[in-house]
């Protein structure tokens, strides 16, 4: 099972996707219809879903996120037919282990998400970012500040103009923390998409395996802003604020 996750940005997240019985046995919107206009037809419908339809994409990738997961639970089955209890318990544990690797655990990802809060609550005094409450809105505001451009050797940039000054960030993994990438505007840039993705939906988020990369580069890029703001300090002076501060806000 291979999983693509949505990138965040403007562009309303996408639903769960499901199997065409799997999405009438759970959609509320198709109920009240059908027990209307096609009473003698919902049995049908679901004893269908209940005998062939149970298919969720999402399920599907939590039970079988590798081809070492399946193959583990394969080997699973087999110990339990042959009753072996010592091997089936080490591969219940090998299975579990694979799984929470690719995909994590509901209290890895809840983990993150406080450690996420902390890092913004430290951020809003060092003036880092200025209010961790609009982090939701920077992908509408990058859309309205921003100009995309790609550069000799065809890599993506975002030109941003704020408050008469002008900078530009990187927008891939091999240039988001270049030289030429501007340091504060990368880190926010990696902020939002952070908490973008902690509150996202399960089937719509990327796998724990690519968030842990992405959050590594993150603590590069705090740690590269850090450096910036210090440089740039002035004794008495505050220092520079968001960058992409909301538009039209009171």
């Amino acid at each position: 099972m291979q999983h693509f996750a949505q990138v965040p940005g403007t562009i309303k997240r996408s639903r769960e996707c499901r199997a065409g019985t799997e999405q009438l046995y759970h959609s509320k919107k198709f109920l009240i219809p059908m027990i209307v206009f096609a009473d003698h037809e919902l049995p049908v419908v679901v004893a269908s879903y209940v005998l062939t339809g149970r298919f969720n994409p999402q399920h599907q990738l939590e039970q079988h996120p590798t081809a070492r997961a399946a193959e583990i639970g394969r080997e699973l089955q087999l110990a339990k037919t042959a009753q072996d209890k010592t091997r089936a318990k080490k591969l219940e544990m090998d299975e579990n282990l694979e799984r929470a690797r690719v995909v994590g655990t509901a209290e890895e990802w809840k983990q993150y998400r406080e450690a996420f809060e902390r890092i913004t609550a430290e951020a809003i005094p060092e003036e880092l970012i200025a209010d961790s409450q609009r982090l939701h809105r920077y992908f509408k505001n990058l859309d309205l500040r921003g100009t995309p451009l790609v550069d000799e050797h065809g890599a993506l940039w975002m030109e941003i103009r704020e408050s008469g000054r002008e900078f530009k960030v990187g927008l891939s993994a091999n240039n988001i923390l270049a030289p030429a990438s501007d340091s504060l505007g990368a880190y926010e840039l990696l902020l939002a998409r952070t908490n973008t993705i902690l509150k996202s939906p399960k089937h719509s988020r990327e796998s724990m395996l690519e968030f842990r990369r992405d959050w590594a580069v993150q603590q590069r890029a705090s740690e590269r802003s850090a450096v910036s703001v210090g440089r740039n300090a002035i004794p008495g002076k505050a220092g520079r604020s968001m960058f992409l501060s909301d538009a039209g806000d009171d």
